[in-house]
């Protein structure tokens, strides 16, 4: 069927670009009915399961993210309370 195999490969390069996975997403880069692949047994289950695994790897930040250790941002966060407590006293 062909709309099974646009619905394969839009699952396979969502998943290879890292974008998220999910039946809209599928369904937009296929151009099938998300009630398409909610009546497919065998899409659905591939979906929920690549979806649930794209949920569990962190996506890598965006090129105008800024890109810092959580350590760090709690030291800035921490810095920037001790000024404003010694502004205040």
């Amino acid at each position: 069927m062909a709309a099974e195999d646009k619905a394969r490969r839009a699952l396979r390069r969502l998943a290879a670009s890292r974008e998220p996975v999910g039946f809209t997403a599928v369904a937009k880069a296929a151009g099938v009915s998300t009630d398409f692949l909610y009546r497919h047994p065998e899409l659905r289950a591939q979906i929920e399961r690549q979806r649930a695994k794209s949920r569990s790897i962190p996506r890598p930040p965006a090129d105008d993210e800024p890109v810092a250790s959580s350590s760090a941002a709690v030291r800035l966060l921490a810095r920037k309370l001790e000024e404003e407590r010694g502004a205040r006293r």
